[in-house]
């Protein structure tokens, strides 16, 4: 899979996320431009992207689509510790942009842009995207639990996958 199918892939199931709770609707759009690394823009369906973002606070303005990195250039230039994740690691990079533009979002509406609300402590703090990887050690093993991206408790408390949360 491309790059860009792999951020596809992973904006996916975590649009699904977005639009159940909120109604908002998230798109990609590609963006090739590799001096800036940027791979492809994120933002609403009612915005025509004209330059990338890589702030949040950059889409206060017009126009503006937060920018990706391609998924397999990605600026650390480090490989992941758990062997070859790319999938997931780039699930977990749309989430958590996807999150950014979120809020923004609900912020702009004069909603609560909390987004997703830690549902174990009443909605005070978001929820937090992350790549769970539990006993990973890069050896693939029949009794190891699958590696995923979940919405997770920043203050330890539980954790929903992503694409399963509820409306």
């Amino acid at each position: 899979m491309d790059d860009l199918g792999l951020l596809s892939s992973g904006l996916l199931v975590v649009a699904t996320d977005v639009e159940r709770t909120t109604g908002i609707r998230l798109v990609l759009t590609p963006w090739d431009d590799p001096a800036e690394g940027v791979a492809a823009l994120l933002h609403t369906d009612t915005e025509r992207p004209t330059h990338a973002v890589w702030e949040t606070i950059g889409l206060l303005g017009p126009g503006a689509g937060l920018a990706l990195h391609p998924p397999r250039a990605h600026p650390t230039g480090l490989a992941s510790p758990y062997g070859d994740l790319s999938a997931l690691d780039t699930a977990h990079d749309v989430a958590d942009v996807a999150q950014q533009v979120t809020q923004m979002v609900l912020w702009e509406n004069g909603s609560d842009p909390t987004w997703p609300p830690c549902p174990d402590h009443g909605g005070v703090h978001p929820l937090r995207p992350r790549l769970d990887t539990p006993g990973w050690d890069g050896q693939e093993r029949p009794d190891r639990p699958v590696a995923s991206v979940r919405w997770t408790c920043p203050s330890g408390g539980g954790s929903v996958p992503v694409g399963a949360l509820a409306p």
